[in-house]
């Protein structure tokens, strides 16, 4: 993906909703949800069978995705969108002068935004705009969030700069390790970053940003994280496998070659590990032993972002983002190339 690091003012506009609404049924549970940019439709699918839900339509270029309480979040060319993670209702709808957003996060009723050189925060209910912060970013590509800080992933200078999440103080940036960092993936206080000029995973404090492991083998040109309990999953683009490995050593486990097709994002919930591949499917696996499970294709024109359902606020959390923090959702835009 090419980026543009030249620093732009921000203009918001809270309008009414531009896209379209239809449904055949409300959500149930435990729902997972996927963006389609061919289709230009997010669409709603029940986590345990793959049973399609509802659709949302008339959209521009909906690409990633974040959910926090009952709501879900992504983004649609110069818009941010919200909708009732039951209904699909549109929520509200927030317009920005900048462009090339990169990616978003949420959690504790904030929503992250990263694009075009800077990172910007809204009201996770109204949208109101907060705090918006150029310092260190630099063609941003991933964001990851945790309780005290939003990591955004920075391709133009290779850095992962932290940012208080109330004020938007830069805390630290990390330059150790790092080339050209895509996906970014909080867990506890792990922070995964992908390295996509290294073909590598790292592992950070969360705190301070001191590094920990490093994985290598398995990595070709991954594409998207996800962490399922003491399990974290990497998504290779290169080779086409999902790669598991555990999340405290970054010892080496099992790998994932079937329903493998161009991996583009993934996602956790519970036990169960859903891969958005580009080929347009989205496969279930088990998330303990790889297993795979259902497959399907309904719906499915050019997936982007995959998220699992929001869980009850404020208890716990599910981050995405592709990456998105526990979610672990995370993808690498089409062609894995980068400009």
């Amino acid at each position: 993906m090419s980026t543009n690091s030249t620093k732009h003012s921000v203009l918001l506009i809270v309008i009414g909703s531009l896209a379209f609404f239809s449904a055949n049924r409300l959500c149930q549970a435990q729902d997972i949800y996927v963006t389609n940019a061919s289709g230009r439709t997010v669409t709603a699918y029940n986590a345990a069978t793959g049973a399609s839900g509802f659709t949302i339509t008339g959209l521009f270029n909906p690409e990633e995705m974040a959910t926090w309480g009952n709501e879900i979040y992504f983004t649609d060319g110069d818009f941010i969108r919200a909708y009732n993670a039951s209904t699909g209702a549109s929520t509200f709808n927030v317009m920005e002068s900048s462009y090339a957003i990169a990616s978003v996060a949420a959690i504790n009723n904030e929503l992250y935004v990263a694009g075009s050189g800077s990172l910007n925060e809204y009201n996770g209910t109204t949208g109101a705009a907060g705090f918006s912060v150029s310092s260190g970013i630099d063609g941003p590509e991933g964001i990851a969030v945790s309780s005290n800080d939003v990591f955004v992933a920075n391709g133009g200078n290779s850095t992962v700069t932290a940012y208080n999440t109330t004020t938007g103080s830069l805390d630290f940036t990390i330059s150790n390790g790092v080339n050209v960092p895509y996906a970014l993936l909080v867990s506890g206080t792990d922070l995964f970053v992908e390295d996509g000029g290294n073909n590598t995973v790292t592992e950070y404090n969360t705190a301070n940003g001191s590094p920990g492991f490093t994985i290598s083998t398995g990595v070709t040109e991954p594409s998207a994280l996800a962490v399922a309990g003491n399990d974290l999953f990497v998504a290779n683009y290169g080779n086409n496998t999902i790669t598991e490995y555990n999340a405290s050593t970054g010892q080496s486990g099992f790998t994932i070659s079937t329903g493998v097709n161009e991996p583009q994002a993934l996602a956790v919930l519970g036990n169960e590990l859903y891969l958005a591949n580009s080929s347009n499917s989205v496969v279930e696996y088990n998330a303990t032993t790889g297993a795979e499970g259902f497959t399907f294709t309904t719906g499915i024109n050019e997936p982007i972002a995959i998220v699992a359902s929001p869980v009850p606020e404020p208890s716990a959390y599910l981050l995405t983002t592709v990456a998105f923090g526990l979610v672990g959702v995370w993808r690498r835009r089409g062609s894995p190339a980068r400009s």
